[in-house]
């Protein structure tokens, strides 16, 4: 019997497809099909490829992610990839052994460290590449990606991004703001209730700030109320059987970043860092510090009254830019 006889019903020239659509996780097989099309250097493979490979292969591979800056975490997923790939297929009866869990095989090596902190901004390049590393085309994807461009615009902290809820958008003049309500905010009232006016004079006690949010930005967040399907209620929900409707926390949120970093071969991606980030890329572009730091609500601010429209025209949110198919100009700016 031929390898393509005992692989049934499978489609002999699309094993790959085969393989990553079984994973639950739209992350995972995103972040597996760049893996092993990195390894195979295309985007399909036909039985006999994937039976001719052997462990020198596997090595190679690993050893050029190494000589390449790949971090520790971006080679160990690579190597899973493969690992649980070549596992598919001995199930399968296409391959006799598994290559990639040869002894022959290197441990990956981390990456000898840089001048850049794991905790610091990121460059504007690796953030376009973060954001870009989401596939839209799901209602997961879009709902991901609204989340990165609310961090880096509106300078969100993942506590901050579970309690937004729907309504919290509204119009201050031309502009569009997000009211952003405070963590672990204990009070007998109904959230979305006790809000000011955006014409208001000041902020209610159930508000920790407002921030623009470019357009660009919003048309991200237009995206997700679609899918969702509602006009009111928390905007970000858990697609999953298990939890379907269900208000995303705060580990999730650290999840869904995290995991976007790791698409784009970027390690140690956090909520907080990418809240650094753009704040450091608005202040590069020619933000002032005053801009950022209210911005960031690193201080408090005068209250939101007649010039606040003033301000909104001329927000740090502006200079961050990302995900706008154009770069910002770059500017001198000083590090947070």
């Amino acid at each position: 019997m031929n390898k393509i006889d005992q692989i049934g019903r499978m489609d002999a020239d699309a094993l790959i497809a085969g393989f990553v659509e079984q994973k639950e996780s739209p992350h995972t097989q995103r972040a597996y099909l760049r893996d092993l099309q990195a390894f195979f250097g295309r985007p399909e493979i036909s039985v006999d490829l994937a039976a001719g490979v052997d462990a020198t292969d596997v090595d190679a591979f690993v050893k050029r992610g190494e000589s390449s800056g790949l971090s520790k975490a971006t080679l160990q997923r690579r190597l899973s990839a493969l690992r649980q790939f070549f596992d598919w297929l001995s199930i399968k009866g296409v391959v006799e052994s598994n290559p990639a869990r040869d002894g022959r095989v290197r441990t990956p090596m981390p990456r000898r460290s840089t001048s850049a902190s794991a905790s610091g901004p990121i460059s504007r390049e690796e953030t376009e590449r973060i954001v870009a590393s989401i596939d839209t085309t799901s209602a997961t994807g879009r709902r991901d990606r609204a989340i990165l461009m609310l961090i880096l615009h509106c300078a969100l902290r993942r506590s901050e991004v579970v309690r937004v809820r729907v309504d919290d958008f509204r119009l201050v003049g031309r502009y569009r703001v997000l009211d952003i309500r405070p963590p672990d905010r204990r009070s007998n009232a109904v959230p979305g209730d006790n809000r000011p006016e955006a014409t208001g004079s000041g902020l209610s006690e159930t508000l920790s700030g407002r921030a623009k949010v470019p357009d660009h930005v919003y048309r991200h967040v237009e995206a997700v109320r679609m899918d969702v399907g509602i006009r009111s209620g928390m905007l970000f929900r858990s697609y999953s059987n298990r939890n379907r409707g269900a208000s995303l926390t705060g580990d999730a949120i650290y999840r869904i970043v995290r995991d976007a970093g790791e698409a784009a071969d970027l390690e140690d991606v956090t909520p907080d860092r990418l809240r650094k980030t753009g704040l450091q890329l608005a202040l590069d572009s020619g933000a002032t510090g005053d801009q950022v730091r209210a911005h960031g609500r690193y201080a408090a601010t005068v209250p939101y009254a007649a010039r606040q429209e003033e301000r909104l025209r001329d927000s740090a949110a502006d200079y961050v830019q990302i995900g706008t198919g154009r770069s910002s100009a770059s500017g001198l700016g000083g590090k947070l």
